[in-house]
């Protein structure tokens, strides 16, 4: 019995004369957000895992420290082998030009260790890497010679001038990052070693996962910080933007629940008669009500699940042959994709309890009023 009616509820919304298009219109409603809830999901965390690999490949995923010596940290990593490192002299200076400062972070590097595909495969010792972004503050070109300084490190014989070291500025850099563009240029160990009058490091960075046994470990040699904990304001951003996404399209897909509830509504009106039949034939009020729950249950699934395929056939679409839609200023011109449990978790779990909840308080607003159709068989009997 359970069967046949499923299948007449189901067959008169699609076929019958009077078949409730609002109804319909809600359904198709459902599978557009079901579609734009993985498309949208699965391009905005591919965007943000984007943003976050690139950062993650300059400054690297973990930061080491304060430590007291750098060879016992230097003899750790070398065993292991998935991990790649750089060994950095750190510190907070100026680049000058032409009677012009600009305020950046001078980090100095030897071509011995890892170097990030940005700066290429070596760094000379007569020359400083910085971006457009400096340049501009500076107003200077390609070749000019930009001198760095730093007004901690002091030179006693002349008076306590800073020292400062002159430099050829042969290649603009790109990270693709402009917070660190804007502020951080890069040149040889041995030029901040000339500033500073010592020949130490106060860096390694770090590229690439660790266990928790590595990352305990490191800890002991001293300060090690992950890419997440330095730029947690960042990933809350993120974060937060995710979720408002979210909670728009969820709002949508409320909106057109509510849409389906006010379809239930005139169409349950427009099949009295017929759940009269039922009920003559021997099925009660409660059980007509829990098999018209399954019909729309079933058919809510079925829309939501006819959405996620299509919007995951979409998505794989995207990431095979996605154009470039996006002007060339932006890092991103096509789209990213990246797929998750949870994307479906919000396209099609959530969605679907929204719509049993509503569908259930519809059914049972409409089937409160009808214990009965004896009144109804009177009617139709007169």
């Amino acid at each position: 019995m359970t069967f046949y009616f499923i299948r007449f509820f189901i067959s008169y919304i699609f076929e019958a004369k009077t078949r409730q298009r609002l109804f319909l219109m809600a359904m198709v409603g459902l599978f557009l957000s079901s579609v734009s809830l993985v498309v949208v999901q699965a391009t905005l965390r591919g965007l943000q895992d984007n943003r976050i690999d690139r950062a993650k490949s300059i400054m690297g995923d973990y930061t080491l420290s304060k430590f007291e010596s750098i060879k016992p940290v230097i003899n750790y990593l070398d065993k292991l082998s998935q991990v790649k490192y750089n060994k950095e002299f750190e510190l907070e200076g100026l680049v000058r030009f032409d009677g012009r400062l600009a305020p950046v972070i001078i980090h100095g590097i030897s071509s011995r260790d890892y170097l990030p595909d940005f700066l290429g495969g070596r760094i000379y010792r007569d020359e400083i890497y910085a971006s457009d972004y400096i340049s501009l503050k500076l107003r200077s070109t390609i070749m000019d010679d930009l001198t760095i300084l730093s007004p901690i490190y002091t030179d006693p014989f002349f008076g306590d001038i800073p020292r400062q070291k002159t430099l050829v500025h042969n290649k603009n850099i790109e990270t693709l990052e402009p917070d660190i563009d804007e502020y951080h240029v890069w040149t040889d160990i041995r030029n901040v070693h000339y500033l500073t009058t010592q020949r130490l490091f106060n860096t390694v960075r770090i590229y690439g996962p660790l266990s928790n046994t590595d990352i305990d470990n490191l800890k002991s040699f001293g300060s090690l910080i992950s890419w997440e904990e330095e730029n947690a304001n960042l990933l809350y951003a993120l974060s937060l933007e995710n979720s408002i996404m979210i909670f728009l399209f969820m709002a949508t897909v409320f909106l057109v629940v509510i849409s389906i509830a006010g379809g239930l509504a005139i169409f349950y009106n427009r099949l009295k008669t017929d759940f009269a039949s039922f009920w003559i034939l021997g099925l009660s009020v409660n059980e007509i009500k829990k098999m018209g729950n399954k019909a729309i249950g079933s058919l809510s699934v079925l829309t939501l699940l006819l959405g996620n395929a299509f919007g995951l056939l979409l998505v794989k679409l995207l990431k095979v042959y996605s154009p470039n839609i996006m002007p060339q200023m932006f890092v991103d011109r096509s789209l990213p994709v990246k797929l998750s449990p949870s994307v479906f978790l919000y396209s099609f779990l959530i969605p679907a309890v929204i719509t049993f909840v509503v569908s259930y308080i519809s059914s049972q607003n409409y089937f409160s009023k009808k214990k009965e159709f004896v009144n109804l068989i009177r009617a139709a009997s007169r």
